[in-house]
């Protein structure tokens, strides 16, 4: 009777112990995902824009070695490097919910 009872508390801790690094993978895409999303929004974009009404002409105009220009080039890197970190980690995070819902059928 004891290992019976044992037995219906372990298995349902096996179960989610079985699921558990693929629920940290898919947690962890989320919070790369919301943190890129978070730094490229209110921390690249607001520069960017701060950037830009400092601007009397459009910066396609700027030379090159405007200090001015670097700075934007350098922002619009960071812009869609972060862009990309937060688009695979949403592709990942897809695929393993994905994968999960497919498991449990």
């Amino acid at each position: 009777r004891g290992d019976r009872a044992a037995g219906v508390l372990l298995v349902p801790l096996q179960q989610f112990f079985d699921a558990l690094p693929a629920f940290l993978i898919e947690e962890t895409c989320f919070i790369v995902l919301s943190a890129a999303t978070a730094v490229g929004n209110w921390i690249i974009a607001a520069r960017l824009r701060a950037l830009r009404l400092t601007l009397s002409a459009p910066i396609d105009q700027l030379t090159l070695n405007d200090p001015r220009r670097i700075s934007f080039d350098q922002l619009h890197n960071y812009s869609v490097k972060a862009l990309a970190i937060a688009m695979i980690a949403a592709f990942i995070g897809f695929i393993m919910v994905a994968l999960r819902g497919r498991a449990s059928k």
